[in-house]
């Protein structure tokens, strides 16, 4: 019964007219702080080779739950810079769990199509410490993120994305790791 309430009010918001709704905000003029948090379900893509002794091969690992993270300033035009985290972890078949956390840097442009309703995407690069058993390796990933969002107020928007991280071979793994990652989140502006 609950979720049919929170379903309903999604649904009255979504279809309420464009003058009942808050104005979206104004890209060309930065709104300066801004921050959001997404929950994850990263996918490692193939077969994974751990770097460190004994050096064994998961040939399953689950898809993992996670959240992350950021903190940035947007500029003028739907630029923005941002520090951005994450943790998430995963079932291993026959072996101990898979750890993931990264933080590094990003940068994202917004495009303003003149709806409620915009894409954006993001590139950037992070640390990725995994951890296997009780130490952790470290490593470096790229990211590219891809989605789209809508502003239910000039300050606060609702958005969906899905990133892809690529690991290099090196200190965690043997071969390159590629997971892909969808999110929801929230987008908020101080």
């Amino acid at each position: 019964m609950r979720a049919l309430a929170i379903v309903c009010l999604a649904l009255s918001v979504l279809l309420a007219p464009a003058s009942a709704l808050a104005e979206r905000p104004d890209l060309a003029h930065g709104r300066g702080l801004v921050w959001g948090a997404s929950g994850a379900v990263p996918i490692l893509v193939g077969d994974v080779h751990y770097a460190e002794p004994p050096h064994a091969a998961a040939s399953y690992i689950a898809p993992g739950g996670g959240v992350d993270a950021r903190l940035g300033c947007e500029f003028d035009g739907g630029f923005r810079l941002e520090i951005a985290a994450g943790i998430d972890g995963h079932a291993v078949d026959g072996q101990r769990p898979l750890a993931r956390y990264r933080a590094g840097v990003q940068a994202r442009y917004t495009l303003d199509v003149g709806s409620d309703f915009y894409p954006f995407l993001a590139v950037g690069a992070a640390l990725a410490l995994f951890s296997r058993n009780t130490a952790l390796a470290s490593t470096f990933d790229v990211r590219g993120l891809v989605g789209a969002g809508w502003w239910a107020a000039s300050w606060f928007a609702i958005e969906v994305a899905v990133a892809v991280d690529v690991t290099a071979p090196g200190f965690a793994f043997t071969d390159t790791v590629a997971l892909v990652t969808p999110m929801i989140g929230v987008d908020v502006a101080y």
